[in-house]
């Protein structure tokens, strides 16, 4: 065994990896402790139980499939749309069949948990989107309406990007085209 102590960050990037490597469902203690070349009480050190590790690890994932910091600048809010989508794509293949099960590793009690956190990063997604439209000069004034406001064309694009993902589709051109029809 490791006598060095193990950190978080070195725990959760094992997680990571094994979720990577075999799925959400091989993550459990013994198997990041061995990863980690430390006992199992080490990893309970920094997460109590197997839904601690489980929550904090799905939020990791989160993290390295969506980075949020500089979509709000994108050049253009179908500029933003588009670099959500490769994410989506890009973190569909990094980590097969995340989006759909991830939250089917978790007992009831941990499901509203993983819940809280994905709705954590689509609500900074939605930002990103919101603060890129705000920023797109090429807007048009009178694209939205009292029966057609920015939040409802928030969140029917993004609905329309995750569906898109899930659907495994390539491409998200047939979106940008509409997106461009409405606002500009």
């Amino acid at each position: 065994m490791n006598t060095v102590v193990t950190s978080r960050e070195q725990i959760l990037a094992a997680s990571r990896q094994l979720i990577l490597e075999k799925g959400i469902s091989a993550l459990n203690m013994r198997a990041v402790a061995g990863r980690c070349n430390v006992a199992v009480g080490s990893v309970y050190n920094y997460f109590p139980s197997k839904a601690d590790l489980i929550n904090a690890a799905v939020a990791d994932v989160w993290e390295d499939i969506f980075r949020t910091d500089d979509l709000g600048a994108s050049p253009s809010f179908p500029a933003c749309v588009q670099r959500i989508f490769t994410n989506f794509q890009n973190g569909s293949r990094r980590y097969p069949g995340f989006f759909t099960l991830h939250s089917m590793g978790f007992a009831a009690e941990e499901r509203a948990e993983g819940r809280r956190t994905m709705d954590r990063f689509f609500d900074s997604l939605r930002a990103a989107m919101r603060q890129a439209l705000d920023n797109d000069p090429r807007v048009r004034r009178n694209a939205f309406s009292k029966q057609f406001d920015e939040e409802d064309f928030l969140n029917l694009v993004f609905s329309s990007c995750v569906a898109l993902t899930l659907e495994h589709r390539r491409s998200c051109d047939a979106l940008l085209e509409t997106i461009r029809r409405c606002i500009y």
